[in-house]
């Protein structure tokens, strides 16, 4: 098996962080194009007859537009964090699904000696389904569910070998935004008690909406792609690869090394 099967994950993280970057930004331009093309459309129509439905629409959609960007885009940001973070439990999922089918002596780790499973309907399986089976028994058997934020990929990367350190930078903003998006998964954006005990540093009360800005939601995606690269420069020294060079601001020497500012290279 070719290198290929594990790098697929990172392509598809990749792939989704390209994908949510450009429609937040898409979605930034747009609103914020709202509010100047009515401010131009009353300005050339000044003077002229104009419909009062059409023209108390635009006002409004002015009105909706403006209030959108006074409050820094909120709900997008949220629906991008619980997709952003969505994106990163699939690429640890599928990474070491692939690494254990990449590197089958894997499955002599301790992690793998402790599973139990029939053995009928194990044999009766495709290699893939057993793969699955067995990393979804050892991700029950370490109780990953009942983990959060970096420890709850690197107990399941620490079984096949890809465990490591993870900068404490990094590690802050996972926990965070695993915080955010089960907050706002579970209960529509609303901080409970747990939500603002976990996260004092975010200072929302209970029962506030949690609003997540542009330079919070940047520095999240910063984190994730940091992760993301972490993990890949341990792969790659495993297989005595050439590491990724990666410094993003906030970040520096997060994943190791320095270097490319651009996070695109990661796979």
């Amino acid at each position: 098996m070719t290198d290929e099967s594990w790098r697929k994950p990172f392509r598809r993280f990749v792939d989704h962080m390209e994908d949510s970057r450009r429609l937040t930004m898409l979605t930034y331009r747009g609103i914020e194009g709202v509010v100047a093309l009515v401010d131009i459309g009353g300005i050339l129509n000044e003077g002229k007859d104009e419909d009062s439905d059409d023209k108390a629409k635009s006002l409004k959609l002015k009105e909706l537009s403006a209030a959108e960007i006074a409050s820094d885009f909120p709900l997008l940001h949220a629906h991008a964090i619980m997709g952003e973070w969505g994106a990163l439990e699939c690429l640890i999922e599928d990474l070491v699904e692939a690494w254990v089918a990449f590197k089958p002596e894997t499955l002599k780790m301790p992690a793998f000696s402790r599973v139990r499973v029939p053995l009928a309907s194990f044999l009766a399986m495709s290699e893939g389904d057993r793969t699955k089976l067995l990393v979804s028994e050892v991700q029950r058997d370490l109780k990953v569910d009942l983990t959060s934020g970096a420890t709850k990929f690197e107990k399941i990367l620490d079984a096949v070998g890809l465990g490591g350190q993870v900068d404490p930078r990094v590690r802050d903003a996972l926990y965070e935004i695993q915080n955010v998006r089960n907050v706002w998964a579970h209960r529509g954006g609303i901080a409970d008690r747990r939500f603002v005990e976990s996260c004092p540093r975010l200072d929302f009360k209970e029962g506030e909406k949690v609003h997540i800005g542009k330079d919070r939601h940047a520095r999240y995606m910063d984190a994730l792609w940091v992760y993301a690269a972490t993990v890949l420069n341990r792969c790659h020294k495993v297989l005595g690869l050439k590491p990724l060079r990666l410094e993003v601001p906030g970040f520096e020497n997060a994943a190791g090394l320095s270097g490319s500012s651009d996070p695109a290279p990661i796979v």
